[in-house]
């Protein structure tokens, strides 16, 4: 139960945000207060105090969220149930001339429920005269015929709702049609106000109201509360709608009394797990709270982080590292072109956010949470874990400085070469390819959340998969994309192989085969691509895309890289001798070569190394003759 006493202590530490709404970035929630959940409204009706009907109108769905007062039963409520929730309901509860207007008839009076439960709120001692003017107003039973004269919904020449409408008639086609599911009128969702300066699904003092109502109802339910370990008034049916607004699935539940749910451990489900109805509440909904502010999803799993009671903005741990500095710099455009300059700016945004962090002395640690759903009806908690603040900073300035590479960037409105992490979602996809499903992508990025907050390796099977795509260049659907994933592959191979120290600088010094090998062939391709570039530009033909033979042959280079770099490299000699500088690249060559050690030059396979060899290389090459045509044009 560490989990919901971490959340318990979120909700009580934020309770100034309770009914607020919260804005960090491009995202917006509120933290519900006790006794509500959210629904989609689509009708709204203002009565006035005189507890008539005032006017009516049709919810854009931006305004349907809404903050809905909830007994344990409504909230957990099935179609097949009849459990109305205290004020904002669909027609079948709060219309009395439902039936009149096509409503279905049914064993279960929906409407007289309803009622029963909002006069015993209005009759008690915790009345509120806003919910009173509400309950007047429904008891003439009118509301649908309310609803038809003002325009809101729309009935044939029988007086019933019309339930379908000509597609070629767009035009004219009723608002509720394109706000409620399937055009049933009948299924839209009500929610009512009085004419004050706060809508009634805001006002904090009807929240209370409700709440003081509905504990007063419990009677002889207290029990040991398993998170606090309080005696207390406990449920045994708690909320859903988790990671969205339609989400079914529950992280707590027991109602399998007759199948495999104990399996012979327990006797009753009590034995499992006692919780609070206080308790659960709040713990639901700063869960709920947290992940619409800061969590990401993919396929349905979510993975949150959070920075102990206080609210503040959380970096997102899938991402890479472009989105930490962001968050910190407020800007997303960050032209970092080395790896010096990023290691600065790293630094500087990491120390940054410690020291906001450092006034309030009660953040000191990190909560790192991943929650999934293998069925519709059950929330699975598949990773939990609480990070000493100071060990989780460190850990996660040592993955964004040991994987970062050079990565495409939207600089300027535009794509430029930066520096940087990729993102935990960008490895996957790199691993996977472009196209593959959410459903696989999640499960790399799960095996990847260690290597982030906890300093594990990278599984060499993430690594292989990865190179054995990027040494396919004719594989993909454009050389942007291969550039791109390439880039991936240095930063998780140089991450993988980080004893080793690799720099994202050409390091001449190394005599380790495989990124020699690399280097070789990186040579090798900028050669034959700029004859294939020099010869298109004399004939007027623009710049050449044809592959060079260092790309087309990667695969069986990586494989047999003595053997198929003699194959590339007689290919070459055309190439070579048409170039102005081919001695500077024969020189370039004949040192690679002098720095094999004995043995070395043969047709092993190659570890990913080369891939690090063959970018710098490339890389090397291209900024000198950057540098070279800079000395040409001053002189």
């Amino acid at each position: 139960m560490t989990l919901f006493g971490d959340l318990l202590q979120v909700y009580d530490s934020n309770e100034e945000q309770v009914g607020q709404t919260v804005v960090l970035g491009n995202r917006r929630a509120k933290l519900f207060p006790l006794g509500t959940g959210t629904q989609q409204a689509q009708i709204q009706v203002v009565i006035d105090q005189e507890g008539g009907f005032k006017r009516a109108e049709v919810i854009p769905k931006e305004d349907a969220p809404t903050i809905v007062p909830m007994t344990i039963e409504s909230a957990n409520r099935t179609s097949t149930q009849s459990a109305p929730h205290p004020i904002h309901d669909k027609l079948k509860y709060v219309a009395g001339d439902y039936l009149e207007y096509g409503g279905k008839k049914s064993k279960i009076d929906y409407h007289q429920d309803y009622m029963n439960a909002l006069e015993a709120w209005v009759s008690s001692e915790y009345a509120h005269p806003r919910v009173t003017m509400v309950y007047e107003y429904l008891k003439k039973g009118t509301l649908i015929h309310d609803l038809v004269h003002s325009g809101v919904l729309v009935v044939n020449d029988q007086m019933q709702l019309v339930k379908t409408w000509p597609k070629e008639d767009k035009e004219n086609k009723p608002a509720i049609l394109s706000v409620v599911t399937g055009n049933d009128q009948l299924s839209s969702f009500v929610r009512f106000d009085t004419i004050a300066l706060t809508p009634l699904w805001e006002d904090e003092t009807v929240f209370e109201s409700f709440f003081k109502f509905f504990m007063a109802t419990f009677s002889n339910a207290s029990g040991l509360d398993y998170v606090t370990g309080e005696n207390t008034i406990l449920t045994e049916k708690n909320p859903r709608f988790i990671r969205y607004s339609s989400d079914g699935a529950k992280l707590i539940s027991g109602n399998d009394s007759s199948g495999f749910t104990f399996r012979g451990r327990f006797s009753d489900k009590k034995e499992v797990a006692q919780i609070g109805y206080v308790t659960s509440q709040k713990a639901h909904n700063a869960l709920t709270w947290l992940i619409t502010l800061q969590g990401s999803q993919i396929d349905g799993r979510v993975y949150l982080t959070w920075l102990d009671r206080k609210l503040s903005p959380t970096l997102d741990i899938t991402g890479g590292s472009s989105n930490f500095l962001a968050i910190n710099d407020g800007s997303n455009e960050l032209p970092l072109e080395s790896n010096v300059m990023f290691g600065q700016e790293l630094g500087k945004a990491i120390h940054g956010y410690k020291t906001k962090l450092s006034q309030s002395n009660q953040i000191k640690q990190a909560h790192v949470l991943q929650l999934d759903a293998a069925v519709p009806g059950r929330l699975a908690v598949l990773d939990y874990q609480t990070i000493d603040l100071e060990r989780f900073f460190g850990n996660l300035e040592y993955w964004y400085q040991s994987a970062s590479w050079y990565a495409f960037a939207k600089i300027d409105s535009k794509m430029k070469l930066s520096f940087g992490a990729p993102s935990l979602k960008r490895i996957a996809r790199a691993a996977l390819g472009e196209n593959a499903s959410d459903a696989l992508i999640k499960n790399i990025v799960s095996t990847l959340v260690p290597c982030v907050v906890n300093q594990r390796p990278i599984p060499y099977s993430v690594v292989q998969s990865i190179n054995n795509r990027v040494c396919r260049p004719n594989s993909f659907d454009s050389m942007f994309m291969w550039q791109d994933t390439l880039n991936v592959a240095c930063a998780v191979n140089r991450k993988f192989y980080e004893k080793e120290e690799y720099t994202v600088s050409l390091d001449k010094n190394s005599d380790n085969r495989s990124y020699l090998f690399g280097r070789l062939l990186g040579v090798m391709d900028v050669v034959e691509s700029r004859a294939l570039w020099a010869k298109s530009n004399n004939q007027g033909g623009g710049s050449s895309t044809r592959a060079t033979n260092a790309l087309r042959y990667m695969q069986t280079f990586s494989v047999r890289p003595e053997s198929t770099l003699k194959t590339i490299h007689e290919a070459l000699v055309p190439y070579l001798e048409t170039l102005n500088n081919r001695g500077f690249y024969q020189k370039e060559i004949g040192q690679i070569m002098d720095q094999f050690k004995g043995g070395d030059y043969n047709d092993r396979p190659l570890n990913g190394t080369y891939l690090l060899g063959f970018y710098s290389q490339r890389q090397d090459l291209s900024q000198k003759k950057q540098q070279d045509a800079e000395v040409a044009k001053n002189d």
